[in-house]
């Protein structure tokens, strides 16, 4: 058996293991890719550098991402239906997935004539929808303790 020495970065792979880099050194963005495509679908994406070291950062550090969440509610009262003018009260709860990198949304409104609908909705996990995603969202507040990550993408 062959003891492999000084190696910090390896990635594992159906056929077996595949050294990446030495002690400190960063991995390139073609190393980077191979990390990320097997959490995130990167085909039929072009991604820009920064964009690459995003997703790396995200997967690579993913445990600070775990224990996130926020709950944004807010309200629409100008809103019209055949019976008048109504509001709408809407909470929409964002969390991060426990068991798999995902990003998840639980859904609720409440209108003021007693409708109520809700439901779970989750980011398709593809480069560019979770890229796209954390542009939109990079204000909200659960993200102060990762701000070194999605910072990245801004």
């Amino acid at each position: 058996m062959m003891e492999i020495r000084n190696f910090d970065f390896v990635a594992e792979f159906d056929f077996g293991m595949v050294i990446i880099k030495e002690n400190n050194m960063d991995p390139t963005i073609s190393e980077m890719k191979i990390i990320i495509a097997n959490h995130i679908d990167i085909s039929h994406s072009r991604l820009k550098n920064k964009e690459v070291e995003f997703l790396y950062q995200f997967i690579m550090q993913y445990d600070r991402f775990q224990s996130l969440d926020y709950l944004y509610k807010h309200c629409n009262d100008n809103l019209w239906s055949s019976d008048g003018r109504y509001t709408r009260w809407y909470e929409d709860y964002y969390y991060f997935g426990e068991s798999e990198i995902r990003i998840f949304k639980n859904w609720s409104f409440h209108d003021d004539d007693g409708q109520n609908r809700n439901g779970t909705t989750s980011v398709e996990m593809t480069a560019r929808k979770v890229i796209d995603w954390f542009k939109e969202h990079h204000r909200l507040p659960m993200f102060a303790g990762v701000n070194d990550i999605v910072t990245i993408l801004i």
